[in-house]
């Protein structure tokens, strides 16, 4: 094209009709000519139009609203909310509400439509002989208690594709939850809390049980505030007599913050060792917080092994003496200085006095007054106060 002589000036515009055109100035009549035909061709020209996405990438490439189309669909016009539930078995799972580090537990819906708890062990563990070996100890601690506080059993399966155990379901929370979320409504239900709690573990401990793993996560509470006992993998039969000469020495086991100082000593468990647990979590239901705090664990367990707990009324001024008293005997360091059964720290319980004053009043005292002093010290902050 060195025949083709351009000024140099180059410009874009936008006719009325929105289509971009290019303006030349040059020199050559037939130039002229020929610029404008091009010109009107691509006017003339329709504008493309976008594509539309196929019906079956909609839902891929921006999100449905409204009705659903049957493209978008399950097989069989069921809608993804209705879509199957995994089964296990004749238990159609609903829900996972919990899990650990080896077990999944479901609500799940049984023959009958009856509702129930599957607790599985994990896929990794499933076919694993120790925790094979742990779950049917468990299914075998809970068939053998019954008790309104402790949740019903009802079978175990085992087999090559799954391992878990049936037990009622019980709608609810965990009180450490709980704790974290409103302690002021835990203080609150205190008596229906402690009471029912105390009773379900001196049935397990008249039945030959030590529960080893007493703590507010394996309390349940639900919006009636009825309370069930779990947690009974790490239960073991009470050793007596001469089969403690044969029996050996038993492994730690337990959660620090709740652990008794026998069981550091690698002692056989025995009633006491659940009421050291029990004055532990009672101290966390009065005060919010547990009565031992470290930087580490090998400090906590020193502090378990050795030092005085503070009394509850140290944290929370509106406990009273007796609750004072009975923590701190439950807290004692050597077995035999706790309690000589159940029996006593209920009827213990039963008689004190948990608070000072009336709680719901403390708690809107208590309110009121950090809300004036949170009012003061904005105030003396303001620059215009």
């Amino acid at each position: 094209y060195s025949w083709l002589r351009v000024s140099g000036r180059t410009e874009s515009s936008a006719d009325d009709s929105g289509t971009a055109s290019a303006t030349l100035d040059v020199e050559s009549r037939p130039l002229r000519k020929a610029y404008a035909r091009l010109i009107r061709r691509i006017r003339s020209e329709p504008k493309p139009e976008k594509p539309q996405p196929a019906p079956e990438m909609l839902s891929a490439t921006r999100p449905i609203t409204g009705t659903t189309s049957p493209a978008a669909q399950p097989a069989g016009g069921a809608s993804e909310q209705t879509a199957q539930k995994p089964k296990v078995d004749e238990f159609q799972l609903i829900d996972r509400f919990a899990s650990t580090k080896f077990t999944r537990t479901y609500s799940a819906q049984g023959p009958g439509d009856g509702l129930f708890t599957l607790k599985l062990l994990a896929p990794k563990v499933r076919n694993d002989p120790h925790h094979i070996s742990v779950l049917r100890h468990e299914a075998r601690v809970t068939g053998s208690l019954t008790h309104p506080n402790l949740v019903k059993f009802h079978k175990i399966v085992v087999s090559k594709t799954q391992a878990y155990i049936v037990l009622d379901h019980f709608p609810s929370g965990n009180v450490k939850e709980m704790l974290a979320r409103d302690l002021s409504a835990v203080q609150v239900q205190l008596p229906q809390l402690i009471d029912p709690l105390c009773l379900a573990v001196a049935h397990m401990h008249d039945s030959g049980w030590i529960h080893r793993g007493l703590k507010p996560d394996n309390l349940l509470i639900d919006s009636n505030g009825e309370m069930k006992l779990i947690g009974l993998s790490l239960c073991s039969r009470r050793v007596r007599g001469l089969r403690r000469l044969f029996a050996g020495k038993p492994g730690i086991a337990g959660t620090r913050t709740y652990i008794a100082p026998e069981t550091l000593q690698r002692r056989h468990a025995t009633p006491q060792t659940d009421m050291y647990s029990l004055g532990v979590t009672i101290f966390e239901l009065l005060t919010g917080e547990p009565p031992f705090d470290a930087a580490s664990p090998k400090e906590l367990l020193e502090k378990h092994m050795h030092e005085s707990p503070p009394p509850p009324s140290q944290i929370l001024r509106n406990v009273g003496p007796d609750m004072d008293r009975l923590v701190q005997r439950l807290l004692e360091k050597k077995p035999q200085n706790r309690h000589k059964s159940m029996r006593e720290v209920i009827a213990e319980f039963r008689a004190a006095k948990i608070w000072k004053e009336d709680i719901q009043q403390y708690l809107q005292t208590e309110q009121e007054y950090h809300r004036r002093m949170a009012e003061r010290e904005a105030s003396r902050r303001s620059p215009y106060s």
